[in-house]
């Protein structure tokens, strides 16, 4: 690192230390830090404790320093600069401001409070700090807020984690940085024409400002910041089938064996709670119901059929486990109750070392022991009942309830992860979690997120959109909801009302485009025989069938996808504004967004409609995924969309696998797959493969085979293999077919296909006629 000292004029040395990646301050007794962790992302700390430490629960990035950092003095400024940022530091004010290299101001502090009060038995701070923003700058993210928001600008929202709402300190600008608040308590965000701010309980403000070339790619740096997204296991991106309650092993596997009859597609079979009986034995992680009592014949049953069994488990337990009284006599229940409301269930400590690992060896040894594939999660915020004074109770991390409240999901997902993977009986399965809550940082965990306890309604249903591209940009990108809706109530009779069955599966066409593809809810039946059957006038059951058999032909494509977001932080479900900054038309919409790189999903969000205006932005052009026309990008236009349809359009120059009509997403291999031109534009392509499971995938067991579109010369180039693992296709068919109207191809197979490409792994150049 080269490192510049220009210019320290009338600075006491007392006052102002230069460090390899910044300086430290002392501020009218304020000790203020600024460190760059890289040359784009910065590290700022205030505290009257010169021995301030952060947290290192979310952030693991490794501070590797800036190339070149330069330091100037400019009366009674502090200049700091890197190739990307330069931060002005004043010297009387001790308020910062930050802009790029060329002058675009960035943001500003514009005032720091600190109000001295208790915390429990510490002192501490009420800590506010608040930031000038461009009067046009629109900010994303702050986690999963289903306000029916993406920019949250002008808003206030007080960010504690409950149903439905997951809170994260941090916001994504249309100037192209991301900020992220360090700190777990209950914040309040405010947005108003005096400023923007963050007031929370500390000891210190103490947040990241990550600076990229634009929006996405400083999105994409909270992924360095905080860790990248491990590999799901091919299976998690199949059908998951659940309701609020299968109550028996026998239902459960009657509803299996249903879908295997009647040839629908399915990977997971859910069990929801009381599995372990009444609810003084509230999660008590162990099969005691006896319409249980054969679970050992139920989960082997249920892998013979070839799926694979996800069970809830709870944060809190009934008065009468074994887990409640051993860990009351410690001391290692939070006080305050939680769900269920008729008895007094309680909180583990997620933040005590021995109350997770002890959390974690009742939920192996009562469920994964016996062959349980995967873990829900469920109520993970947690659902909390207590007092004010509850807060003050001190974990067994040396810290209040209060300090670390948001944090609560984040530590019990990542403890149980971490034994996950050190459990060498568990070691050929990539750990599979579905969890109702979380907070920068889960994503380390490979978690799928979903959007709680949502009511089925069309409203309901428009506000999945936004809230999921929010909890994507805020670092949860493994998002999904209850197809449907979780409670039914402005719908008598349920699923035998038509108007709900409408929305079921419409919100099916929507849910076959996000991370996961889940059925769910209570009040009546989600299984696909409670809303039709094959070839019936209403066509609902036909519609949902549709759907499900598309998202197991696009697991191959969607695989890849997953690895785009696990290696560079590409988002699946991403907002049009971020993705397209420079289109003002795309900036205030809503209600569409981008799967992975190819897709333009535009779902139908009112009842009865036969159709919507559908923006296309500009920048690409695009085709009709079922007419096979090619549509210029920076336009609106009405798509018509018959009840069975979702307007859908692909990226011209997309290159899409086909995969094998199957009734599990590991039943055939990959080994002749139709590959899809979507003409119109040059593209690029990259087929990623491992093991489908295991963490062999980590240690270079993997394999990718990159293919080339050239639209000028018809052209397409399919690139030498590189890698490999056990495993691996040693030789493939690739059946190339360009779509176009004459032949759309929509969600069928083709009938005939330009080249039939046999391949062994060497690179080949196919010259395609159109």
């Amino acid at each position: 690192m080269l490192f510049v000292l220009l210019l320290f004029v009338g600075v006491s040395s007392a006052k102002i230390k230069s460090e390899r990646n910044g300086i430290a301050v002392c501020h009218q007794g304020l000790f203020v830090k600024v460190s760059f962790l890289n040359d784009s992302v910065l590290h700022i700390t205030k505290s009257y404790d010169v021995n301030y430490q952060s947290d290192k629960l979310v952030v693991v990035a490794e501070v590797s320093a800036p190339a070149t950092l330069r330091q100037e003095q400019r009366k009674q400024h502090l200049i700091l600069s890197t190739s990307r940022v330069v931060v002005d530091y004043h010297q009387r004010t001790g308020l910062i401001s930050v802009r790029r290299p060329d002058g675009q101001s960035l943001i500003s502090e514009q005032t720091t409070q600190f109000t001295p009060r208790q915390d429990g038995p510490f002192d501490a701070y009420t800590i506010r700090q608040s930031f000038t923003l461009a009067p046009d700058e629109r900010i994303y993210g702050l986690g999963q807020i289903q306000n029916g928001r993406l920019n949250q600008r002008g808003q206030h929202i007080r960010l504690v984690n409950e149903n439905m709402k997951i809170c994260i300190p941090m916001f994504l600008s249309s100037k192209g940085y991301a900020l992220y608040w360090e700190n777990y308590s209950p914040t309040d965000f405010d947005d108003d024409t005096k400023g923007t701010s963050f007031t929370s309980i500390g000891r210190a403000i103490d947040y990241y400002l990550l600076v990229g070339s634009n929006a996405a790619s400083a999105q994409r740096a909270v992924f360095d910041l905080t860790s990248h997204v491990p590999m799901p296991a091919l299976w998690n991106l199949g059908v998951w089938q659940s309701k609020e309650r299968y109550t028996s092993s026998q239902e459960l596997l009657d509803a299996l064996r249903r879908m295997r009859r009647l040839r629908v597609p399915v990977d997971g079979m859910v069990q929801d709670w009381q599995y372990w009986g009444d609810n003084q034995h509230w999660n008590a992680q162990r099969f005691l119901n006896p319409a249980f009592a054969d679970y050992r014949q139920m989960i082997d049953s249920v892998h013979a059929l070839h799926a694979k069994l996800l069970v809830s488990v709870w944060p809190d337990y009934g008065p009468s486990t074994e887990q409640y009284q051993h860990l009351q006599t410690l001391g290692k229940l939070l006080p305050g109750k939680s769900f269920p409301n008729d008895v007094e269930s309680r909180v583990y400590d997620a933040f005590d070392s021995d109350a997770r690992n002890y959390y974690w060896h009742h939920m192996f040894e009562g469920l994964l022991r016996h062959g349980v594939d995967a873990l829900w999660l469920d109520s993970t915020e947690p659902d909390y009942s207590g007092t004010e004074a509850d807060l003050d109770f001190v974990t067994g991390a040396g810290r209040t309830w209060r300090s670390l409240r948001n944090a609560f999901p984040l530590a019990t997902v990542l403890g149980v992860y971490n034994r996950h993977r050190q459990e060498p009986l568990l070691a050929d399965k990539r750990v599979s979690i579905l969890t109702r809550s979380g907070f920068m940082g889960l994503q380390r965990t490979g978690a799928f997120v979903w959007s709680g306890d949502i009511d089925a309604n069309w409203q309901t249903l428009a506000r999945q959109i936004p809230a999921a591209l929010s909890a994507s940009i805020s670092g949860l990108p493994l998002w999904n909801s209850d197809t449907g809706g979780f409670w039914v109530r402005d719908f008598e009779g349920g699923c035998q009302n038509p108007a709900y069955r409408r929305l079921f599966a419409r919100w099916t066409q929507f849910s076959t485009f996000t991370p996961m593809l889940r059925f769910h809810g209570t009040n009546t039946p989600r299984e696909i025989w409670n809303y039709g059957s094959e070839g019936d006038q209403e066509g609902t059951y036909d519609n949902i069938l549709r759907y499900v058999r598309l998202r197991y032909r696009l697991l191959p494509w969607l695989y890849a996808q997953m690895h785009q977001l696990s290696q560079y932080g590409a988002l699946l479900m991403s907002a049009l504004p971020v993705n397209y900054p420079h289109d003002v038309q795309a900036a205030d919409i809503i209600d569409e967004y981008l799967f992975g790189q190819s897709f333009l999903v535009a779902p139908i969000l009112r009842d009865g409609a036969d159709g919507r205006q559908v923006y296309l932005p500009a920048g690409n052009d695009w085709i009709d995924f079922w007419t096979g026309e090619t549509l210029k990008g920076g336009q609106w236009l009405y798509r018509q969309a018959p009840y069975q349809v979702l307007p859908l359009y692909v990226k011209t120059g997309s290159i899409l696998p086909w995969g094998p009509d199957v009734q599990y997403a590991t039943e055939k291999p990959w080994d002749d797959l139709e590959v899809r031109i979507y003409p119109g534009a040059d593209g690029d392509f990259t087929l990623y493969e491992d093991a489908f499971d295991g963490y062999g995938y980590e240690r270079g067991q993997q394999s990718e085979i990159r293919f080339h579109w050239d639209d000028v010369a018809h052209q397409l180039t399919i690139g030498q293999r590189s890698g490999s693992f056990p495993s691996m296709l040693q030789q493939r068919t690739f059946r190339v077919v360009v779509v176009s109207p004459e032949q759309p191809l929509a969600d069928s197979p083709a009938v005939a296909c330009q080249h039939t490409i046999h391949y062994n792994g060497t690179s080949q150049i196919i010259d395609v006629k159109l």
